[in-house]
This record gives structure tokens, C-alpha cells and sequence, in this order.
């Protein structure tokens, strides 16, 4: 029973931050339907403590983004397949990286198309750099 308990207060707990993050997500992003992949973190300026989170506008169709480190290297990878054609559902999809050390990061942002037609299935890879501060 104790352990319903814990688990159930982590859980609203979560929840309540991602709450608070959706709305200083209105208030710090302003995303167009064109922008979609376009990858941003939150908070701006994390400190150590914080939960970071990923928001990128995406489809809706995607699975979910493979995320891994490299030292303070964090690389996330965002799949679709082309061949689909599935009419897009513009939604922004959180992913969550939860709180870091301080220190310089770089963050690589891949878009990949699964489409085994294509010669170069590489969409776009972008670098982002930031800091997390004590």
C-alpha cells in the first residue's frame, strides 16, 4: 500500500511540472504549422535542479525519439517515414531529459526519414549548445 502511495505522489508530482512547463511553454514558444522538427529546450536558462525538457512540433504520426549521451553530448534522434502519407497532425511532442549537472552541453537534433527510396535519408541535423548553471 505505502508503495501505491509513493508511486501515486511521484506520479501527480510529474504531472503537476509538466503542467507548469506547458504554460511557460505558451509564454516562451510560438510555433508556426511550418516549423515543424523545429526543436526547442525548457527551461531556456536551466539550472541543475530543473527539469528539462525537449518540445519540437511535429506530425503526430511519428514513434517515439531515440534519446542518448555522450559525455555532455546529448544526441536525439526524431524518425518518419515519407512513404506513409498520412495527412500530418500538427502537435508538439515533449520529451523529457529530467534535471543535468551543470556545465556546457551541446545537444545534436537529427531528423531521419525511414523512406528506403531516398539516396540521403538525413533530413536535417542540428546542434544546439546550452548551459545548465548551479
Amino acid at each position: 500500500m505505502a508503495n501505491r502511495i509513493v508511486l501515486l505522489s511521484a506520479f501527480l508530482l510529474v504531472g503537476f511540472n509538466l503542467k507548469n512547463c506547458e504554460q511557460q511553454m505558451d509564454e516562451e514558444l510560438s510555433f508556426n504549422d511550418q516549423d515543424f522538427y523545429k526543436l526547442h529546450i525548457s527551461p531556456k536558462n536551466p539550472g541543475s535542479e530543473d527539469q528539462i525538457l525537449l518540445i519540437e512540433n511535429t506530425c503526430g504520426i511519428e514513434p517515439e525519439p531515440i534519446l542518448s549521451y555522450k559525455g555532455m553530448q546529448i544526441i536525439y534522434k526524431r524518425y518518419f517515414n515519407s512513404l506513409m502519407g498520412a495527412p500530418c497532425r500538427p502537435t508538439l511532442d515533449t520529451t523529457i531529459i529530467g534535471p543535468l549537472n551543470s556545465g556546457s552541453y551541446e545537444l545534436v537534433h537529427w531528423v531521419i526519414d525511414k523512406n528506403h527510396l531516398l539516396k540521403d535519408s538525413i533530413i536535417s541535423v542540428d546542434t544546439i549548445a546550452f548551459v545548465v548553471t548551479d
